[in-house]
């Protein structure tokens, strides 16, 4: 055990500084023919310094000021080499502030991972029994159906709903039968259920039990959507997402405009045309207006559509679903599909910002345990524009899905998008209320949604390619839409909120109690927040959250104060050692105007060189106590320059006064293969992000409905 007690230098800021960006992927890059640069002295010196060095002038780069596109006809479009000589010789301007070579970035679309079906049986046979008769139910389907229930179907005329999946719920609480509950078009089979040692590997849960709302709505997968309106069996507990109040209250979404950045929409979709708007979809890859998917035979691209039909899906039309904020505008931002780089997304991120209140991101770095990826620097500064310009200046709303790589041991924190400051990660849960294996966790979620576990589970219903339905979204991606839907309708109840507003209200709103039971993850920081690394602060509540939108006083302004922790002498550490880091700190309350005394997030940059990344694993501990997990060991990263200035996000220190002793813990694990490693802890940058006056709802703490621990301790009463 190596301990050192460091000394702090503070340096005091009102926003982060820009050093945490640039992509930073371990796989072999591929490099375009486009440099983005930013030069001093406006358009006329950026034209010289394109013609005097070779470069086609491009134009100022979109919205970003001082910046400029530059490309080469001399160089290929992508190249596995960059092309550094280029780069610097653009850099050793005088004029030239900064320069890159724009990298191809590799994207992962966070929809349904299968998991192994040894691994399902596993996890099935621990689960809590279903009754028989809904099991007999449930064969019965999947019999007359050729095992398709969970499929997609079509939304036109012929699927139907039918009038008794859409009368009163009844008191008895009967199951459905077979003809109300299925409104699938696929003609009956007589293949028989799937099965994988005696226990099914594609069952939809259908309920045996009617929802109080049922007949609210008549599209017929209104049924279907549990996460909205909780119809499950008997031996489940009710458990969503809390909506329908507020539908009865008038908000629905009406006056919130939403951008799906992802892979294009089917905008013709007949159960999404009423609330899409074509002026405002654009293609940033080719740069012209329009969102249509590209076609493909072996990978569709749906996903985009997806994401959009469970958020907008049209109510009380007879197609498909409804949205979770049905009344709400939306639009398609494509950025994926075709090689895509910073300048790209980017581009994306703050496009008309005049018009878009949120940004739905369901997608990141590849989910594969290995990858390690900065936030480009253009995109970098997107966010930042975004959360001071967008909606008005109150800040547009960025939504991210947590990643799908637990079942590789993935974990967030090596998500540069989820750890962004001005992002809300969103981590999926199953409809037990159970951790789900592909959602990954890290101190960076905000909070959790529905979105359906392994196969056998229920997933999302929401709308497909080709003017289709389908029931079997899920992943990540399928649950940060329906965040997106939830904060569209707290928006819509509160337009003054500001993006900081936003993530205050999900503090104080989100529940504990359907997730409890999970085992011990759970732990209350230093000003009465439960926190977790699987669900942030909870599973998100619409009717709460809305009703404190109501009401809700504006924070205070965000400081950010910036303390640089210098070791003495770099710490050893070798395989089973741990390096300890105490530092003082008083967050800049000796200074006037950048003094936190109220935490919102903290970030921690670190530098570590270590031959075995993965091995690595990192805690944090602030003066209330709270000690918190950032980085997990992750056995498949075995990339050999350690961690190199790596910034992790963490919301676990929400409302604690920061002044006082912290306590920084670096571990070099023991891990399969790693017998003899050794490296140095360098150094550590803090940014303590909050306000210096109290917020008012403070004013009293937080209260949680009742609940107890799976652990056995007692919480929340």
């Amino acid at each position: 055990m190596v301990w050192a007690v460091c000394a702090v230098v503070l340096l005091c800021t009102m926003s982060a500084t820009a050093s945490s960006t640039g992509p930073e992927g371990d796989r072999e890059k591929e490099y375009t023919n486009m440099w983005i640069a930013e030069i001093r002295g406006g358009e006329h010196v950026a034209r010289r310094v394109a013609r005097d060095l070779g470069y086609n002038y491009g134009g100022q780069a979109d919205v970003f000021e001082d910046h400029y596109v530059l490309t080469r006809d001399d160089h290929p479009e992508v190249s596995k080499r960059s092309s550094i000589h280029l780069t610097r010789s653009l850099q050793d301007l005088d004029e030239v502030k900064w320069a890159e070579q724009q990298s191809v970035v590799v994207r992962s679309k966070r929809g349904f991972i299968p998991r192994p079906p040894e691994e399902e049986v596993e996890e099935q046979q621990q689960s809590e029994p279903r009754s028989s008769r809904h099991q007999d139910l449930m064969k019965l389907l999947n019999n007359m159906y050729g095992g398709k229930i969970g499929g997609s179907f079509s939304a036109s005329g012929s699927t139907k709903p039918n009038s008794a999946a859409h009368s009163k719920p009844s008191t008895n609480n009967k199951p459905h039968s077979t003809k109300s509950t299925s409104t699938f078009s696929t003609k009956p089979s007589s293949t028989s259920l799937n099965t994988y040692k005696g226990v099914t590997k594609h069952v939809e849960c259908l309920s045996s039990k009617t929802s109080a709302y049922q007949s609210l709505f008549n599209d017929p997968l209104w049924p279907n959507e549990w996460y909205i309106q909780d119809y499950r069996t008997q031996d489940m507990p009710v458990m969503d997402l809390n909506v329908v109040p507020v539908y009865k209250m008038g908000i629905t979404g009406k006056s919130v405009t939403i951008a799906v950045v992802d892979d294009g929409l089917e905008h013709g979709h007949p159960d999404l045309v009423g609330n899409f708007v074509a002026s405002l979809s654009y293609d940033m890859g080719s740069d012209k207006p329009g969102s249509t998917p590209d076609p493909s035979t072996s990978h569709p691209n749906s996903h985009g559509t997806k994401c959009a039909g469970e958020i907008a899906m049209v109510a009380n039309n007879n197609k498909c679903g409804v949205g979770i904020a049905y009344n709400s505008k939306i639009a398609g931002i494509k950025v994926l599909g075709k090689r895509s780089v910073d300048y790209v997304e980017a581009k994306g991120l703050v496009y008309r910002l005049d018009k878009f209140d949120i940004y739905s991101n369901s997608w990141g770095p590849s989910d594969d345990a290995m990858t390690m990826e900065k936030v480009g620097r253009m995109s970098a500064l997107s966010f930042e524009k975004g959360s001071t310009q967008g909606r008005q200046g109150k800040g547009a709303i960025y939504v991210f899905a947590g990643g799908n790589g637990r079942h590789l041991t993935d974990n967030c924190a090596c998500d540069g998008l989820v750890n962004n400051v001005y992002t809300i990660a969103i981590a999926s849960v199953s409809q037990r209320g159970k951790i789900v294996y592909y959602s990954e966790r890290c101190t960076a979620i905000f909070a959790a949604a529905y979105s359906g576990g392994n196969s056998y589970d229920e997933k999302v219903a929401t709308i497909d390619l080709n003017g289709k339905c389908t029931t079997s979204f899920s992943g990540t991606s399928a649950a940060a839409p329906l965040a997106t839907g939830i904060i569209a309708l707290t928006l819509d109840a509160n337009p003054k909120l500001t993006y900081r507003d936003v993530m205050h209200l999900i503090t104080m709103s989100a529940e504990v109690a359907p997730l409890a039971d999970n085992g011990d993850i759970w732990y209350k920081n230093g000003r009465g927040f439960w926190v977790s690394n699987d669900f942030g602060f909870g599973l998100l509540n619409g009717e709460n959250m809305v009703n404190l939108a109501k009401t809700w006083k504006n924070v205070p302004k965000k400081n950010t104060c910036i303390v640089s922790v210098k070791l003495d002498n770099p710490q050893y550490i070798t395989v089973g050692e741990t390096a300890n880091v105490e530092f003082q700190t008083v967050a800049c309350q000796d200074t006037k105007n950048d003094a936190v005394y109220y935490l919102e997030q903290v970030e921690v940059t670190s530098t570590v060189q270590y031959p075995y990344r993965g091995a690595l694993s990192m805690t944090l501990k602030s003066p209330a106590g709270t000690k918190s997990t950032l980085l997990e060991t992750r056995p498949k990263d075995s990339n050999k320059d350690g961690l190199k200035e790596w910034t992790i996000k963490t919301l676990h220190n929400w409302g604690e006064n920061p002044k006082g002793t912290w306590e920084i813990e670096v571990k070099a694990n023991a891990l399969a293969g790693v017998r003899a490693a050794s490296g140095y802890v360098l150094e550590f940058t803090i940014s303590f992000h909050g306000t210096k006056d109290m917020p008012a709802h403070y004013s009293q703490r937080r209260k949680y409905s009742g609940f107890r621990l799976s652990n056995g301790k007692t919480s929340e009463v």
